[in-house]
């Protein structure tokens, strides 16, 4: 294998470890689960939500980013989150890590609310980062990051589509919280920057 393409994977593992670590985990769980024959039900959210108050039980509102059920969902999903999680992490290495354990809990916690223990997937998350990025590249005097139009209506069109019905069974309140929840946690470092800006 040539040394410039390993050099270059090697590079991108690096800038953006946490992008990547949580595409291989998605991908070892897709491939344990459906190939594999592990069980899913160790990812999946439980259906006592008691459960989730006892120690040590807090990983089962993340868990569920991991798990995806077809092909197409797990590829659709991972293309997203590395497009917008490579930008966000380009400037925040660490922040991206956090932004991933809050959406992905919250996102979780708003689905099981809604619509009970069965579903699954990283879309929640991806919302949570669209609504991240939206903000930013709206609202925010500083051009860290650029957010293309024609992804942003794609991902909006397929919320709204979705709520019809017509495409299936959709994780519904994951998607709209996720796409709340991650503007207005842009709103909020905004605002805090303003503020810390105008203090100096």
């Amino acid at each position: 294998m040539d040394n410039d393409f390993l050099q270059r994977i090697f590079r991108a593992l690096i800038s953006h470890p946490v992008v990547w670590s949580v595409i291989f985990l998605n991908i070892a769980a897709f491939v344990g689960i459906h190939l594999l024959g592990v069980d899913f039900a160790l990812l999946k959210m439980p259906a006592d939500s008691d459960l989730l108050l006892l120690p040590f039980y807090w990983w089962k509102m993340i868990t569920p980013a991991f798990l995806h059920f077809t092909f197409a969902h797990l590829a659709v999903n991972l293309y997203f989150w590395w497009d917008f999680g490579s930008a966000i992490e380009s400037y925040h290495r660490w922040r991206m890590l956090v932004i991933f354990l809050i959406a992905a809990m919250l996102t979780s916690l708003f689905q099981y609310w809604f619509g009970g223990p069965k579903f699954g997937g990283l879309s929640g998350v991806v919302f949570w980062l669209l609504g991240y990025l939206m903000i930013h590249s709206y609202w925010s005097s500083e051009a860290r990051f650029h957010l293309r139009k024609f992804e942003m209506l794609l991902l909006l069109g397929y919320m709204l589509v979705s709520f019809t019905g017509w495409l299936g069974p959709s994780s519904h309140a994951a998607h709209l919280g996720g796409l709340l929840g991650g503007g207005m946690m842009a709103v909020l470092e905004l605002t805090i920057s303003k503020w810390r800006n105008s203090s100096k």
